[in-house]
């Protein structure tokens, strides 16, 4: 009999948006060992379509990290996620 043991990493979590000009901050939570390579920020003009890889800048350690883009929409939704 094999028993299996799965982990179960938490899900990022967006803490803060903030936007300066065209560039937008998505600050967020995640596991403290992942690199920040280690997350994707997505974007959509809505809800239910952020499916748009938004090409962000991901910087920070030890669980606190930020996405960083220029944008000139007028208004997105985001999502953060592992590829």
């Amino acid at each position: 009999r094999r028993v299996l043991f799965r982990s179960v990493l938490p899900l990022p979590n967006i803490t803060s948006i903030s936007r300066t000009g065209n560039n937008v901050t998505v600050h967020f939570t995640g596991p403290t060992s992942d690199p920040p390579s280690a997350f994707v920020l997505m974007s959509g003009a809505v809800v239910a379509g952020i499916t748009n890889n938004a090409g962000a800048t991901i910087t920070g350690s030890g669980g606190s990290y930020q996405a960083t883009l220029s944008t000139s929409a007028s208004a997105q939704f985001y999502r953060v996620k592992r590829p």
